[in-house]
């Protein structure tokens, strides 16, 4: 019995050869991964755009885990899996994604505290947020949990400041608002996320935008005739 327990020991020792180049290969798969998802969020210049493309992917990407993990060869997608139609739950599940990796990058300390029961650092962002972890999401806290309100206005989910998520939703309430000004788009953004720095994003995503820049340009009077 011992010796079978020193040969079980053997096998997981974290020297042996075999474990060195599975972790290797699982550090290398994760890191693949992050950088593939990473390159894929950050080239859209829209937020519905981005949306619906993580939500024909996602379906498409779980049945493929599932027929690996089964070892059965897969040769291209049948009609079963074709993803031509999206419905809310998909889109909600998408931006539920898209939002839990850029928390993970910006907050992974943060989300640490939180799935483990204690308290953010006094230093953190979100220590002023009285933060809460709902559905693996990182939320406002406060005294609004027993109010009329939708749970999105209730605990906005939080977005972080320096991130391309950031500035494509707030111009996709500046683009849904008809081009309106920073209030009511802070307004319309507040009602589903809290976003870090809000009013300078909201700024700065404003100022650069083409169609309110051409539309507010004084008009041109290089051929008006003296």
């Amino acid at each position: 019995m011992r010796q079978g327990e020193q040969v079980q020991s053997q096998e997981l020792s974290d020297s042996d050869p075999q474990v060195k180049r599975e972790s290797l290969s699982l550090a290398l798969h994760v890191s693949n991964a992050y950088t593939s998802f990473s390159f894929i969020v950050e080239r859209f210049s829209s937020w519905y755009r981005q949306l619906k493309f993580i939500a024909l992917c996602l379906p498409c990407q779980r049945r493929f885990v599932e027929k690996r993990n089964s070892r059965q060869q897969a040769h291209g997608f049948s009609k079963e899996s074709s993803c031509e139609l999206l419905m809310l739950p998909d889109l909600e599940r998408a931006e539920k994604e898209i939002i839990k990796f850029n928390q993970r990058i910006a907050f992974a300390e943060e989300i640490d505290a939180l799935e483990n029961g204690t308290s953010v650092k006094k230093s953190s962002v979100l220590v002023k947020l009285d933060p809460i972890l709902a559905q693996g999401l990182p939320r406002v806290g406060g005294r609004l949990g027993r109010a009329a309100l939708p749970e999105n206005s209730k605990h906005q989910t939080v977005i972080p400041k320096n991130s391309h998520l950031a500035r494509l939703i707030v111009y996709h309430f500046h683009e849904k608002s008809a081009h309106s000004g920073r209030e009511y788009v802070l307004s319309l953004l507040r009602e589903r996320f809290w976003q870090i720095r809000a009013h300078s994003v909201v700024r700065s995503v404003l100022s650069s935008c083409f169609a309110c820049k051409r539309c507010h340009a004084p008009p041109d009077t290089s051929d008006t005739e003296v």
